[in-house]
Parts: C-alpha cells; structure tokens; sequence
C-alpha cells in the first residue's frame, strides 16, 4: 500500500525502494513514495507494548487506560498505524 505524507511520521517505519527504513527527515515524507508495512505477528514481537495492550483477532488492539472504564479498540493493518497510534495514546514512541 502506498502511503501519503500525512500518514506518516518521523520515526516512522516504512518499505522505500525494497528496503526497510525509518523516516528521519520531514522533507522527505512525500506521497507515494512510501509502501506501508504490513503488521505481522513477528512484528508485534518486535515492539515493546506495555501491559495496557492487547492484542485480539486480526490486528484488533485493545487499550486500557488508568480508569477501567475508559478503553480503546482500533484496528491496525501496518507497521506505521500502530507506531502513530501508541504515540497519539502515550505521548511516547512505540520501543523496538
């Protein structure tokens, strides 16, 4: 999948020109330049999630903040989507 600017961050991982790399500099987020990663679960044993995180179904991720009541359940296909959503939930960058 290709991938536009506004999809991506920096620090995000991404394929360009068949390899694997992190973005590093923001006047280089272009469209389409980028393919998007897809979320396996060799990938998931890559990156450190908290305890908060659980992961269900197919690239079905359940967050559970300090208040039991409040949750999140959001579906991520890529790579990308879950580094963007574990920084929008914890203000911190998804560890490898």
């Amino acid at each position: 999948m290709k991938l536009k600017a506004n999809e991506l961050r920096l620090g995000n991982l991404v394929y360009y020109k068949n390899q694997i790399v992190e973005v590093t500099r923001i006047d280089c987020i272009t469209d389409n330049v980028y393919d998007a990663i897809s979320l396996t679960e060799e990938w998931l044993n890559i990156f450190v999630l908290d305890k908060k995180w659980y992961m269900w179904g197919d690239n079905k991720f359940f967050f559970r903040d300090n208040d039991p009541s409040d949750f999140y359940i959001v579906d991520c296909k890529y790579v990308h989507q879950l580094q963007n959503l574990y920084f929008a939930l914890t203000g911190q960058e998804l560890k490898k």
